[in-house]
């Protein structure tokens, strides 16, 4: 198989690719010292995860996930708007117009909540762009990535 840009054998699998581009981090380190005030002891851990620029930019795609913040938020909100805040009159409250704006805000977390919501298309949606995403492939030598179709037309050339 041949980079259809370059013309390169050097192409790997994006999946591949990604894979060997990530990985994660752990580091833990102590010490004593002693100074004027005595014996002093630290510990300190540290974790993370690393990838490179290429691993980024070819990163799988991610499904959607709800916030149960949104929720929240518009609990919150719908709460306020009926009950009143504590120490403002509810006549200064309506008047200022903050109830329709609390109401705004539930109603905004509510919607954002339910066009979240994993329904049967979006799974299907996140299902075919992981299937297009398996069939990419990525040249080493110039950093193409294109469809397995893509690729296996320039070997034939």
């Amino acid at each position: 198989m041949n980079c259809p840009k370059c013309k390169s054998d050097d192409v790997i699998r994006v999946a591949a690719m990604y894979e060997q581009s990530t990985g994660s981090v752990s580091l833990s380190t102590s010490g004593v010292g002693i100074g004027a005030g005595g014996l002093g002891v630290g510990i300190a851990h540290s974790a993370g995860s690393t990838s490179t620029l290429a691993a980024q930019r070819m990163a799988p795609p991610i499904r959607a996930k709800n916030s149960p913040l949104a929720v929240f938020i518009g609990l919150g909100a719908l709460l306020i708007a009926i009950g009143g805040l504590p120490g403002i009159s509810k006549a200064g409250f309506l008047s200022g117009g903050g109830l329709m704006l609390l109401a705004a805000a539930a109603v905004l977390s509510f919607a954002i909540w339910f066009s979240r919501t994993d329904t049967g298309s979006r799974a299907a949606t996140h299902t075919a762009e992981m299937a297009k995403w398996q069939r990419l492939w990525y040249c080493r030598r110039c950093a193409h990535a294109g469809d397995r179709d893509e690729f296996d037309a320039a070997a034939g050339s």
